[in-house]
């Protein structure tokens, strides 16, 4: 899942470059991502976000805090250690399933 943040006015928020046209706040989307892998617990979801620089200053402390404000999202997230990748079957098995 491919993201844009973007600072909206001094919001964080998920745009395509260009703020009111359709964006999206962080506990909305991190909500639908908790709840779209528990419906359907085989899935794994890998995550690309990208900031949008010509939105203002990112946050990368303030949208970890709106990932870890939604239950269960921060729990679900894989962290690569640097050693061997764990084949999609063990990241199931260990609910480690946003990458």
């Amino acid at each position: 899942m491919s993201l844009d943040v973007c600072n909206c006015n001094g919001i964080l928020q998920f745009c395509h470059n260009v703020c009111d046209l359709g964006e999206r706040m962080p506990n909305e989307v991190f909500s639908n991502t908790v709840q779209f892998l528990t419906d359907f617990p085989s899935e794994v979801i890998v995550l690309f976000i990208e900031a949008s620089i010509d939105r203002g200053p990112i946050s990368w402390t303030e949208l970890y805090n709106e990932m870890a404000a939604v239950d269960g999202f921060v729990d679900m997230m894989y962290v690569h250690d640097g050693g061997q990748w764990p084949t999609m079957r063990e990241m199931v098995q260990k609910n480690s399933r946003i990458v």
